[in-house]
């Protein structure tokens, strides 16, 4: 009688904690989804230097608490974004953000294009809503990307090509 408790209590105890896990767990995003603007790459002008290797598309997912973009619930979700990168010269580029929906925290797609300004092989630009993007370049291949919210809430990934 003892064992069929146990057995039951063990049984109960999985049932209560598997959605809290699932709250706990990334919500994860698929790249596929990123829409794609009406953009275009251009190649590097002769006269940019390093800041030629920040010229084409890179694509990255980030993972952040939910409270950071619009939700009250408390677990982590992951949204893929796009960096279109139009080097202009060795110290300016337009960057066409693209980022793909994310359902669990009613985050659109979209696309909306901001002007960086580099210093060697470091881009940065600001968003509409404060949001500040540094972007390093680490090799032809890989890009150290960071943002910091409106109060200070830093989150990385590396981007590839």
């Amino acid at each position: 009688m003892k064992l069929f408790f146990a057995k039951l209590w063990l049984i109960s105890a999985i049932v209560t904690v598997l959605p809290f896990l699932d709250l706990m767990s990334a919500h994860a995003q698929d790249c596929a989804s990123v829409p794609t603007p009406n953009f275009t790459v251009a190649s590097p002008p002769a006269n940019a230097g390093a800041a030629a290797g920040f010229s084409g598309i890179w694509t990255g997912t980030w993972t952040v608490p939910s409270s950071a973009i619009k939700a009250r619930d408390r677990f982590n979700v992951s949204y893929c974004t796009k960096f279109h990168i139009s080097v202009k010269d060795a110290q300016h580029a337009t960057v066409m953000l693209c980022s793909a929906a994310q359902p669990a925290v009613n985050l659109p797609r979209y696309c909306v294009p901001y002007e960086a300004e580099i210093n060697g092989t470091e881009a940065n630009f600001k968003t509409r809503s404060n949001f500040t993007y540094t972007l390093a370049l680490m090799s032809g291949s890989s890009v150290h990307a960071k943002f910091t919210s409106p109060i200070g809430n830093t989150y990385e990934t590396d981007l590839m090509k």
